[in-house]
């Protein structure tokens, strides 16, 4: 995923679709766990597009 959001902002196409909100709601619950938490600061596209679809 962080190469994909190296081409753009949305993974599947120009716009916030049904696939950013899926994907996102199911990071944003393993976020709450610290393993996950801790390895994010590697994909700073991945952190950025999360904060997006917030």
């Amino acid at each position: 995923m962080e190469t994909l959001l190296n081409d753009g902002t949305w993974l599947a196409g120009d716009a916030k679709s049904i696939a950013d909100i899926s994907v996102s709601c199911q990071l944003d619950l393993l976020m709450k766990t610290q393993e996950v938490a801790q390895r994010m600061s590697r994909y700073p596209n991945l952190i950025a597009w999360l904060a997006r679809c917030a």
